[in-house]
């Protein structure tokens, strides 16, 4: 992006280099520009969620899956609507097809 300098020249503002090397990805801390964000938050986890909501079950315990280190599975389940036993039992499905 340039910037007039008051004289009729343009100078070259400096881009912030981030952690992937290119111009602009600061601060993002992977190489494409994505924004890696833990989830922290109730508010987190049901935005989230919501994104999902109309795949089904299925999405439902994929993400309450791959979200267990940073929640426990009865606090999800009771946040997004969905059982414990059939989280469980999706689970033993998934290990034993």
């Amino acid at each position: 992006m340039s910037v007039p300098t008051g004289g009729g020249a343009k100078v070259q503002k400096p881009r912030a280099i981030g952690k992937g090397g290119r111009p602009g990805t600061a601060g993002t801390g992977t190489a494409d520009g994505a924004v890696e964000t833990p989830m922290t938050t109730t508010a987190d986890v049901r935005r989230r969620y919501e994104k999902l909501l109309a795949e089904g079950h299925e999405v439902t315990y994929r993400f309450m899956d791959a979200s267990e280190a940073g929640f426990s599975i009865r606090f999800m389940a009771s946040r997004l609507g969905a059982s414990t036993s059939g989280f469980y039992e999706w689970r033993h499905r998934q290990a034993h097809p």
